[in-house]
């Protein structure tokens, strides 16, 4: 139920389990089993901090220079990244967004474009949150509106992770991952190389403190066609972030700047690397009409059925 003190922030409830979304950028601002967080709580902000939970669409990341070419066109985007010059996080993350369904534990939300500056297509886009025994699955759905033409979208998702109360640096992250990008000084690719003996392979996990505090990760293994990331404490309890296997990349951001917070992480499921309308890599070319479905999800291992 929406919190009377609140209109921005949407509670959702389980059993045990309780979650909270913002229609700000349709972000995951709480979820918790028994008390025990998997995110980041920072519902009630005003706007949720660091893009906290945000969903990215039609491109997570960046587009270096705020410009691509389309069919030879140059389109030109809003610079949404001022340090930089760049186009950070996609069109929807930092709009109030339409809430369409709202039950005791699942809420669907609802935004679109329309021929926006340097993306010149018509998107709905709806992000369906469902809790589960073990945590919460999201659904994003997009659709192609425009009568005639393909438009080239790319999903992500910025959830900062938690295992309970211990201290995020204290935690230790795994992915297992093959490749990784190599990353300027701004966040674009410039290569890729194997993690094998380099500080990004966290295959076997890494405590937080001691992490790259800035990367992308592909070749991520997958079973029963999902690739699982992890946030575990010293007792072994371990944060899992499930995504389809379409989620190709993976970035992860280890910051401080998280309000009240020592250190946060950012653990983002990413259909495509960053710079993806410039380099096309990991673009899907959605048709009019056609609709296109992407699923992650966040659980308490411990709560999750076994397979």
């Amino acid at each position: 139920m929406t919190d009377p003190l609140d209109h921005d922030t949407l509670r959702l409830s389980r059993g045990s389990v309780g979650g909270a979304v913002s229609v700000w950028g349709a972000s995951l601002v709480g979820l918790d089993v028994g008390g025990h967080h998997l995110v980041e709580p920072v519902a009630g902000a005003a706007r949720p901090p660091l893009a906290a939970g945000a969903t990215l669409v039609p491109w997570p990341n960046r587009v270096e220079g705020a410009a691509w070419t389309n069919g030879g066109v140059v389109e030109r985007l809003e610079v949404s990244e001022p340090a930089t010059g760049h186009a950070l996080h996609g069109l929807l993350s930092g709009v109030r967004w339409d809430v369409a369904r709202q039950g005791a534990a699942a809420v669907s939300l609802t935004s679109r474009i329309r021929h926006a500056p340097g993306y010149p297509f018509d998107l709905d886009v709806e992000v369906a949150y469902s809790l589960t025994p073990a945590g919460v699955e999201v659904r994003c759905t997009t659709t192609n509106v425009a009568p005639s033409g393909r438009a080239p979208v790319a999903i992500g998702a910025h959830p900062y992770l938690r295992c309970g109360e211990t201290p995020v640096e204290d935690l230790v992250v795994a992915i297992d991952a093959g490749a990784a990008l190599a990353l300027d000084g701004d966040g674009i690719p410039r290569g890729a190389f194997g993690t094998a003996g380099t500080p990004h392979d966290l295959r076997d996990g890494v405590v937080v403190r001691d992490a790259v505090p800035h990367a992308c990760l592909t070749g991520l293994a997958t079973r029963g066609g999902r690739a699982r990331h992890v946030l575990a404490d010293a007792t072994g309890r371990r944060t899992v972030l499930w995504a389809d296997e379409v989620f190709g990349y993976v970035q992860l951001y280890v910051t401080d700047l998280m309000p009240g917070r020592p250190a946060a992480i950012a653990i983002e499921p990413m259909t495509a690397p960053p710079d993806a309308l410039r380099s096309g890599h990991g673009l899907r070319w959605i048709a009019a009409g056609e609709s296109w479905i992407v699923r992650w999800g966040i659980e308490d291992e411990a709560r999750a059925p076994a397979g």
